[in-house]
């Protein structure tokens, strides 16, 4: 007597099919296409803060911290400056100005490795790590991201120059109109209007580089390219979530500035799930971050 025969089955049968090689295996990952959308990482930014939200809400709490000696001698100076000493050679004022210079310098340092910090941290959050506020501080590579960030804002500043040489003629002939004073008006605002212009359309190239570097542990150099290539790759997208960032940092401003406290993290983590996003990599729910 033939035995029956087995019920044929395709594929993993009755336990599913097997997903393919180098699929997330685990429920709670996701693999963020290519084309991810704008929006979805702007609400995964704000998920993931009130996931954890209590290291990121120091993280905003220490970004205002070192802005404040910056603003308090900002309004030390301009105080001085509308009440100058009378008679003195060097005023108040003047020794004020060589302060505030090295108070900004200090305040511009300082946030450049506050954002590494946050930077990192997003990047492990979005791993499915809950960070904690010491792993917030381990493991961030100060140096290249200061070096990056330091070169960036060289190539800002010299993707700028065109616009001031252009203007700077414009500045003296105003001189010789007989309404030269509001021919001088109307070129300082038109200038920080072209400027504003120009600064938005440019900074989407830069926005990722700090990402591309912490997360793939790339060199100065390296991170530069990388982050240049993806945003310009995928510039539409990137200059939008760019405005769209700008826009809930503002509205966050506007509530005496403690809408910063949400929104500046909730940018950060949103920042670094893009950043995935664009270059299909893997990120995980934000309710199941451990």
């Amino acid at each position: 007597m033939t035995p029956p025969t087995a019920p044929q089955q395709s594929g993993a049968g009755a336990y599913g099919e097997i997903p393919a090689y180098g699929a997330p295996v685990y429920p709670n990952y996701n693999t963020a296409p290519a084309g991810a959308r704008v929006f979805d990482s702007v609400g995964y930014g704000f998920n993931s803060f009130f996931a954890n939200f209590g290291p990121w809400i120091l993280f905003s709490l220490i970004m205002f911290a070192v802005q404040i000696p910056n603003g308090v001698y900002g309004f030390v100076e301009s105080f001085t400056r509308s009440y100058p000493e009378p008679g003195a050679e060097v005023t108040v004022a003047d020794t004020m100005s060589v302060g505030g210079t090295i108070v900004q310098v200090i305040t511009v340092l300082a946030t450049f490795v506050i954002t590494a910090i946050a930077a990192l941290g997003a990047i492990k959050q979005v791993n499915g790590r809950k960070i904690t506020i010491g792993e917030m501080f381990s493991g961030v590579p100060f140096g290249r991201v200061i070096g990056l960030q330091l070169l960036v804002a060289v190539v800002q500043g010299l993707a700028m120059i065109p616009l001031a040489f252009g203007l700077i003629p414009l500045a003296f002939t105003a001189d010789d109109d007989p309404n030269g004073a509001l021919a001088g008006i109307a070129i300082f605002f038109g200038a920080a209007a072209v400027s504003a212009i120009l600064y938005l359309l440019i900074s989407p190239l830069f926005s990722l580089m700090v990402y591309a570097l912490v997360d793939e542990n790339l060199s100065v150099g390296q991170a530069f390219k990388r982050g240049f290539n993806v945003a310009k790759n995928n510039y539409l997208k990137t200059l939008g979530f760019t405005v769209i960032i700008g826009l809930l940092n503002s509205a966050g401003a506007l509530l005496c500035g403690f809408g910063l406290l949400l929104t500046m993290p909730a940018a950060v983590l949103a920042s670094a799930h893009f950043w995935r996003s664009l270059i299909g990599g893997t990120t995980v729910v934000p309710e199941q971050i451990q």
